[in-house]
């Protein structure tokens, strides 16, 4: 037992090799280091030996060049599959066609396909991420990392056959449900979920957030905000980097002013993002404070988390406010609603005439936007509406950005405009994503 040592076998050019035992008196492989390790507090176990002993760097060619992360809620009800996602999004090119161009990393973040909570569910299935996301999930890739828990953010890394070795999982971080928003909604838990992977390129910290359903105002949102970047900032680089992508659907709500009071949003025109968002100001959920100021360190309730993003801030994807809102979205250009209406008649009630008033049905136009076409992954520019049932309260559903993705300043200098798809069911929530070069990170 005395003799024997780990060796690493390299298959690839760069990454992490295998590891094997060898006897040192003979030269022949043996099963014995794992014996050794364990009654030898000197002598290291095979993963502890992988890590740190059999890694070589990438250079040039060799490395992981490219990336795409997507955000989809119910990707269940909007897509069907992982591979169909995919071929929309990360695998389009500019006229919505399969481009051949494969990135090397996929990072995917899904919300709403884990119903675990206290309360009730939709159905029987509780939990359908493993059905949906797993290792046999997309053509051509390999799941190389997940990050799940008990709520409704899970996370997946797929990464293209050929390059596994690149990443090392084994020592893969995750919050599960550590991040997790008390109490559960009735359909699912809120909150967010946070996993460190290390790659070839450093530390890949990637959190996926579902946030608080509420109106504009929501003091859990910015919380749940900064519970998630504290967990982000305690994930510890390797090899000097750690690049950070942090996306979900952040359950943001457009303010769209009161019933008496409404902003000047007229949806009898139409609208491009850009013109949106001049007009409507981006509330996280705590008065007048934006997004970016949150982001920036400059507002915020914690003051430790305002110095972590002072220091170190996080940005949103190029071009998020040139986008349409995500949510929520409607195939039709108005609802049908009723009002009562005086039909110039009087009748007799129990205190003497009063107006005799009927139903009516009335076109109410939705909110018609659109998004520019180099920001679409169908590469066209085409009408798209949200609802405008519900526009006012605690529980308003206002047309809103609530799919985001934010990045750290390295990704952010590396990645181009953050793109939509709107080709599923436009019934609900619109998937968005953004591709990065990691040539440069």
């Amino acid at each position: 037992m005395e003799g024997c040592q780990w060796q690493c076998a390299h298959s690839r050019q760069c990454g992490w090799g295998t590891v094997e035992c060898q006897d040192a008196l003979d030269g022949g492989w043996r099963e014995l280091c794992e014996e050794r390790a364990q009654v030898d507090p000197s002598f290291p176990d095979r993963e502890k030996y992988m890590f740190e002993s059999c890694f070589e760097p990438c250079f040039g060619y060799q490395g992981l060049h490219s990336m795409c992360a997507v955000t989809i809620n119910h990707l269940d009800e909007q897509y069907g599959s992982v591979d169909n996602l995919i071929q929309k999004t990360c695998l389009s090119d500019s006229k919505g066609k399969p481009n051949g161009h494969k990135p090397d990393l996929i990072i995917l973040m899904t919300q709403e396909l884990n119903h675990a909570n206290g309360f009730i569910t939709l159905s029987a299935e509780t939990n359908v991420f493993p059905k949906y996301v797993n290792n046999d999930a997309l053509l051509g890739y390999a799941m190389s990392g997940e990050c799940v828990g008990e709520l409704s953010a899970n996370t997946a890394v797929f990464v293209r056959e050929g390059r596994e070795n690149q990443l090392y999982p084994h020592r893969l971080e995750c919050t599960r449900e550590e991040l997790r928003s008390t109490p559960c909604a009735w359909s699912n838990c809120k909150g967010s979920i946070v996993m460190g992977l290390h790659t070839s390129f450093g530390k890949l910290v990637v959190g996926n957030w579902h946030g608080h359903r509420a109106g504009t105002e929501s003091t859990k949102r910015v919380e749940e905000f900064e519970a998630a970047v504290s967990a982000i900032h305690r994930i510890e680089p390797y090899r000097g980097k750690k690049l950070v992508v942090l996306g979900g659907d952040i359950n943001v709500r457009s303010w769209f002013g009161e019933k008496n009071d409404p902003y000047p949003i007229d949806p009898r025109h139409s609208y491009t993002g850009s013109q949106l968002y001049e007009q409507i100001p981006d509330i996280l959920g705590h008065g007048t404070w934006t997004m970016d100021q949150h982001l920036s360190g400059e507002v915020g309730l914690s003051e430790e988390v305002k110095d972590i993003l002072s220091a170190e801030p996080l940005h949103q994807a190029k071009g998020w406010n040139t986008l349409c809102p995500t949510k929520t979205k409607t195939p039709d250009s108005f609802i049908i609603d009723e009002i009562k209406e005086w039909d110039g008649t009087y009748k007799k009630g129990l205190w003497g005439t009063k107006k005799r008033m009927v139903a009516k049905e009335i076109q109410v136009p939705n909110l018609e936007c659109h998004t520019p076409a180099d920001q679409m992954a169908s590469g066209e520019s085409v009408a798209e509406y949200t609802s405008m049932e519900k526009l006012y309260g605690s529980k308003s559903n206002t047309p809103s950005w609530t799919e985001r993705i934010f990045l750290s300043k390295d990704l952010f200098d590396a990645c181009g405009k953050i793109m939509k798809d709107t080709r599923n069911r436009q019934d609900d929530h619109d998937a968005v994503f953004v591709h990065c070069s990691l040539d440069q990170v």
